[in-house]
């Protein structure tokens, strides 16, 4: 038996062979898988980002639409108070002591007679 070492010969492909694929480490491995996800989930990534901002937008939006109901409640009960106050002024000026005090002064003054029914004949 030959026990003498040989030397080694560089590992030189042929002329027409395919080089074989080049063993990476393992971290190498991970960062092009953890790449090669983001890549492949990218339209995804878009997807929930374009997500968030319309969920983002319609926050606002319902927010800004509560604090005008909440004006336009104010408003409508400013505007009710006003017409309890009108109506109240109204009724407390056509009240008949009100009214004959409002025309005294064009020397007006109220019947002494009671009111009374004009017939008037339609058979001539």
């Amino acid at each position: 038996m030959n026990t003498q070492k040989q030397p080694s010969q560089p590992a030189t492909p042929a002329a027409g062979a395919v080089n074989p694929p080049k063993r990476r480490s393992a971290a190498y491995r991970r960062i092009m898988f953890q790449h090669e996800w983001i890549i492949k989930h990218l339209p995804f990534v878009f997807y929930l980002s374009c997500l968030a901002l319309v969920y983002i937008a319609n926050g606002h939006q319902a927010e800004k639409k509560i604090r005008k109901m909440n004006q336009l409640q104010k408003e409508v009960k400013d505007l009710h108070w006003k017409y309890l106050e009108a109506k109240s002024e109204v009724m407390f000026q056509s009240k008949y002591s009100e009214v004959a005090r409002e025309v005294a002064p064009w020397g007006w003054k109220a019947s002494s007679q009671p009111p009374f029914v004009l017939v008037v004949d339609t058979t001539k």
